[in-house]
C-alpha cells in the first residue's frame, strides 16, 4: 500500500480489492473478507471521497501482513530509523 497522505476511502477500498479481498456492506461498517470468505477486516463506513485516517491504513496493513498478502515492509507514515543509522548518529552531550 502506498503513502497515505491524501488517500481517500475510495482509494483504500480499491487497494484492498486489489489484494483479493471482497467487501460486504453492512449498515454501519464494511467487512472485508479473504477469497475463502473468512472475515479479515472491519472498517467504519465513510464516503468514498473522505480522507483516510492513518489508523485505518495501519489496521489494513496489519491484517494484510498477517494473512500473508503483503510483505512486512516499513510503513510509509513517517521516517524509519534503522539500527545502523542510530549507531552513526552523533552523541548528544548531557546537560550540565
Amino acid at each position: 500500500m502506498a503513502d497515505v497522505a491524501g488517500m481517500t476511502f475510495g482509494e483504500l477500498h480499491r487497494a484492498l480489492e486489489s489484494y483479493g479481498l471482497e467487501v460486504h456492506d453492512r449498515p454501519d461498517c464494511l467487512v472485508y473478507s479473504d477469497p475463502d470468505g473468512r472475515p479479515m477486516l472491519l472498517l467504519p463506513r465513510y464516503k468514498d471521497d473522505d480522507e483516510v485516517r492513518p489508523i485505518h491504513v495501519l489496521t489494513a496493513r496489519r491484517h494484510l501482513i498477517a494473512a500473508g498478502l503483503l510483505d512486512d515492509a516499513p510503513p510509509t507514515l513517517g521516517p524509519r530509523v534503522v539500527p545502523a543509522a542510530r549507531e552513526q548518529a552523533p552523541a548528544i552531550a548531557p546537560r550540565s
